[in-house]
């Protein structure tokens, strides 16, 4: 079943009672090994029985995990493609809402779908690297973030990065052509900016 997504639903304004009425305590299940990417945050603490992932991805990828909700929740419409749904099928859920930004698409999504995580996850998605979603920014001259950089560093690319291991890090940076000056930003974030 495919309902338009409730006005406001994914901004500051939305009440926690909109989501507590789709994820109810009975439908919620505890979902073990979070530390995957995309992140998930439980959201038990606002009685929204659910998790959301809020994450940045590649337009193409989107299409995917689009394609992996609609074959989740069994839709019988053709429609490969929206930006704000909310979806329920045999007691789960998923509130999805999908806009394009950082050179890429933002994806905010709420579920009570244990399945649903896990194929996002298996998926493997990853946010366009900094070169392409700030292609103006010239990381030597990087101080303190602020504004869109701040926020897309702290929400999109931090959870993303810190997901990896050194290696796998290291591999990112070479299959993504990744310049020598954002390599190494990058090598000094590790060294002296990063807390471990």
């Amino acid at each position: 079943m495919k309902i338009n997504i409730f006005r406001n639903l994914f901004n500051k304004k939305a009440k926690a009672n909109d989501l507590s009425l789709i994820f109810t305590k009975e439908k919620f299940c505890i979902v073990k090994d979070q530390e995957k990417y995309p992140n998930i945050t439980p959201l038990v603490e606002d009685k929204v029985y659910a998790y959301r992932m809020f994450f940045c991805t590649k337009n193409s990828a989107e299409i995917e995990i689009v394609r992996i909700i609609n074959q989740f929740f069994k839709l019988e419409s053709k429609e490969e493609s929206f930006h704000d749904a909310v979806l329920t099928f045999d007691n789960e859920s998923v509130a999805y809402h999908s806009y394009n930004d950082f050179g890429g698409s933002v994806i905010r999504l709420i579920t009570n779908s244990e399945g649903l995580i896990r194929k996002i996850w298996a998926f493997h998605t990853t946010p366009p690297p900094p070169w392409v979603s700030f292609p103006h920014i010239d990381p030597d001259g990087l101080g303190s973030m602020q504004g869109n950089l701040s926020f897309w560093w702290d929400w999109m690319w931090l959870p993303f990065w810190k997901s990896m291991d050194a290696s796998e890090q290291k591999k990112y940076l070479i299959a993504h052509s990744a310049p020598s000056s954002w390599v190494e930003y990058f090598e000094f974030y590790e060294n002296y900016i990063n807390e471990k």
